[in-house]
């Protein structure tokens, strides 16, 4: 039988390997992925299988339209679907990483720890729930919001800022702002 009829749980990764190449060309020039994963979702959630998603995030950091894992738990659990989160912003991935840094480096708290991300729903207010410091890179997925290209290390105007910080007032405000993040 199909996989939603045989398996005993959903993992919510994402939809890239799902396909072969020719086909997710296809998809990304408005072929039927989503159409497809409704249908499996909807003979699962009846099934009544859990969904764990290991990254909650709704959009791609490119900005292409193509189906997070955030989405699809968002689906799954539209359609009924027990839906269980583990990334950013949900506490399980800080909690163990805390316990990790406890355990091998003696860190205790939780305020000499800084996350690191480039979106405010999840990467930022998971670290402020979690009592961390944060940096939002601006030249994420935030990037047009803040009126700069994707990728390039522009840096923000302060309006643009000032309005990005307003829009997600509720993920708490990060402790810095980096135009940009690559390991040298």
């Amino acid at each position: 039988g199909s996989a939603e009829s045989t398996a005993e749980y959903i993992f919510a990764r994402g939809t890239f390997n799902l396909r072969p190449q020719q086909q997710k060309k296809e998809d990304e020039e408005g072929g039927n992925l989503m159409e497809e994963f409704d249908a499996a979702m909807s003979v699962a959630s009846k099934r009544g299988l859990k969904m764990l998603v290991s990254n909650p995030d709704l959009v791609r950091p490119d900005g292409k339209d193509s189906p997070m894992p955030g989405q699809l738990g968002a689906t799954y659990a539209s359609l009924g679907g027990d839906v269980t989160y583990v990334g950013k912003p949900h506490p399980f991935i800080y909690d163990h990483a805390l316990h990790i840094l406890r355990n091998k480096f003696g860190i205790t708290d939780p305020s000499r720890v800084c996350g690191i991300g480039d979106v405010m729903y999840t990467d930022i207010l998971g670290a402020r729930n979690a009592g961390m410091g944060s940096v939002l890179i601006a030249d994420g997925v935030h990037a047009s919001e803040l009126g700069i290209e994707q990728g390039l290390g522009s840096r923000p105007s302060e309006e643009s800022l000032r309005a990005l910080l307003d829009k997600y007032q509720d993920c708490g405000k990060p402790t810095h702002i980096a135009k940009h993040f690559q390991w040298e």
